[in-house]
């Protein structure tokens, strides 16, 4: 993920930095989707544990793509780790670099870090929540689907608010999926659940492109690596936080109340980017 993000950076063009992050959210979720369909049809016929070996194709597939696009080959990645793990001084470099990178940064990181709350929340009680409701295993991986179905269009969504500020864009999706949890903390109606958790998805394909965009303007060119690595650190660091502490919600208050405090979360952070909107830098002429 660090490598193909931060080629992405390294390679994108300047003045489209976020359409650059969402052509790729396009890409990855257009698998998801894909998968989630033939699961669907497919789970009932093979169980999951031989459905595991769906993967392999993807991953032989992605060796052909890598030997054609690599840039210096294995020999430099090993020189890499051989650098930071030689001497103490190279990692004293890289926390100096840290400790200069723009102040604006840390508040995308933690962006990314929700953005990894709410996915993990997503993958684990938006199931749970279908199951507790009787959906079958086919109509909940047609639920995923669905619900992931807005991050294929996360290009032309970032074309349509290419021409917002990024932080307005931003605070437009965290309401976005504000609104989205605070009902899904009271439905039952599956067909509902579907629109809720879709409005979601829609939420992030808006702005996990502006965030990365924001990310890739603010930083060094040669700083891209590192700060690709944090941003994959935070939003990780959301997979592990974000389950345990809505777990814990969930199991004290009910799962109602976990997506109740999803919510309030995502409308903080609009609140905060409509704060810093000022700060947003010019973007630059095409």
């Amino acid at each position: 993920m660090v490598g193909a993000e931060a080629y992405i950076r390294k390679h994108g063009n300047p003045s489209s930095e976020t359409k650059s992050f969402a052509f790729y959210t396009t890409l990855n979720y257009l698998g998801w989707t894909l998968g989630m369909v033939i699961a669907s049809f497919t789970v009932l016929y093979y169980g999951l544990n031989w459905m595991f070996l769906f993967v392999l194709p993807g991953v032989l597939g992605g060796l052909v793509i890598l030997r054609k696009i690599r840039e210096n080959g294995l020999s430099r990645m090993l020189t890499g780790f051989k650098k930071y793990f030689h001497n103490g001084q190279d990692f004293q470099a890289l926390f100096r670099d840290v400790g200069n990178i723009d102040r604006r940064t840390f508040f995308f990181l933690l962006l990314s870090f929700f953005d990894g709350v709410i996915v993990m929340f997503t993958f684990i009680f938006i199931p749970l929540f279908a199951a507790s409701i009787h959906l079958s295993l086919p109509k909940i991986a047609l639920l995923m689907a669905v619900m992931y179905m807005p991050f294929v269009f996360s290009f032309i969504i970032s074309e349509a608010t290419d021409r917002w500020k990024r932080m307005d864009v931003i605070a437009f999706g965290l309401l976005i999926g504000a609104l989205a949890f605070v009902f899904l903390s009271f439905i039952l109606n599956e067909i509902l659940i579907a629109i809720m958790a879709t409005m979601k998805s829609v939420s992030l394909a808006i702005l996990r492109p502006a965030y990365n965009g924001m990310i890739t303007h603010l930083t060094p060119r040669r700083m891209l690596g590192e700060v690709t690595s944090l941003n994959n650190i935070s939003m990780r660091l959301g997979f592990i936080v974000g389950p345990i502490l809505t777990g814990v919600l969930a199991d004290a208050y009910g799962l109602r109340m976990s997506f109740f405090a999803v919510a309030v979360s995502a409308f903080v952070l609009a609140v905060i980017s409509l704060i810093l909107r000022g700060l947003e830098p010019q973007k630059e002429n095409a």
